[in-house]
């Protein structure tokens, strides 16, 4: 069947959120929600472990057109392998979720289309081309500047929200936890970000700053990259401590070459979703050629080490989460008989 006729069973908008932060628990209403969008092709999309593997594809995306904060936030690309034997969709689930011990749980049946979602890890199946609606609440003894005595009794507004560093993180903290079946949302600011993704357990892939033309050129910049590095993206700005000082704009998930899988933003009216690497310079290197002053523009790649202390799953998650200073929320988003399959979201089980 065309992707374009699959019939579409979206799932439900709303989910209850707990939210954890320095051992307080509270709840609140937050939202993966799926934008009206239609079905479009997308032929340039080129994945290259499929085709070193000799196993044929379509590229299509999801367009949500005006839905999308930005005009290029509106696309969110996916591949129809069409039906596969059992022998390439072994190949393909070996080598599109090696690097995740939280693996998809789609499983071969003959006659069955797939999809490259279908592939990938569950927290990327399960958000692909939503998006992430904000909420607001006020909550006590949450920390603060008050006096830890008075924090019990004083209400704090919390805001429950969710961006690309946050996601890139929890992706590797599931890559790292075998099975892990909720997902956590956070944010944080981008110095503690960036530290978390370049200190201890990651190791450096490469960088523009001793390689420019990682930007420019492409064998360069897949040269050394495999499914599960994170490429950070980031611009100098000019502060009255520091010249040349480095701000982060973006981070992403590598599942191909110049393929990514992203929270494509800051805001709520933005995907979670596939994207090449033109799809991300093109919104983030703008961004920070005009806000940067005619500053330096780069990208560095990282790679978590399996198993080190930064991913450890004897770690509490609140841990993890506290540690960046990152509030953080649950969501359950697969198991053995929920899975959101996109561009002909069905959900095993029904």
């Amino acid at each position: 069947m065309a992707a374009s006729a699959r019939p579409h069973r979206w799932a439900a908008a709303a989910t209850v959120i707990g939210v954890w932060l320095n051992s307080s628990i509270f709840l609140a209403d937050a939202l993966f929600v799926t934008p009206p969008s239609k079905v479009v092709p997308y032929p340039s999309l080129r994945l290259s472990t499929a085709d070193g593997l000799g196993v044929s594809y379509t590229g299509f995306a999801l367009d949500a057109g005006h839905a999308a904060s930005l005009p290029g936030f509106a696309l969110s690309l996916n591949a129809d392998f069409g039906t596969l034997s059992e022998s390439q969709f072994d190949q393909l689930q070996a080598r599109y979720c090696a690097w995740s011990d939280t693996k998809s749980k789609v499983r071969w049946v003959q006659d069955q289309e797939y999809t490259l979602l279908d592939f990938l890890p569950p927290i990327m199946q399960v958000v692909s081309g939503q998006y992430f609606q904000s909420t607001r609440s006020r909550q006590k003894n949450f920390p603060s500047f008050v006096d830890d005595r008075q924090r019990r009794y004083t209400e704090q507004e919390v805001l429950l929200t969710s961006n690309c560093w946050g996601f890139a993180w929890e992706v590797l903290y599931q890559s790292d936890n075998p099975d892990t079946s909720a997902m956590t949302v956070s944010t944080g600011d981008p110095t503690s970000a960036w530290r978390a993704f370049t200190g201890p357990g990651f190791d450096l892939i490469q960088s523009s700053l001793t390689k420019p033309h990682l930007l420019t050129d492409k064998r360069l910049r897949n040269q050394r990259l495999q499914g599960g590095d994170v490429l950070l993206l980031w611009h100098t700005i000019a502060s009255f401590d520091r010249p040349n000082k480095v701000y982060l704009d973006h981070v992403v998930t590598c599942i191909d070459e110049d393929v990514y899988f992203e929270k494509s933003g800051s805001g709520d009216n933005v995907p979670y979703r596939i994207a090449q690497w033109e799809m991300i310079l093109a919104t983030f290197h703008l961004r920070c050629s005009i806000g940067s002053g005619g500053g330096l523009c780069g990208a560095i790649a990282t790679r978590r080490r399996h198993g080190s202390p930064t991913c450890d799953s004897s770690r509490p998650l609140r841990h993890l989460a506290s540690m960046l200073g990152w509030r953080t929320s649950t969501r359950e988003i697969a198991n053995d008989s929920t899975y959101s399959r996109s561009f002909g979201r069905r959900w095993r089980g029904d």
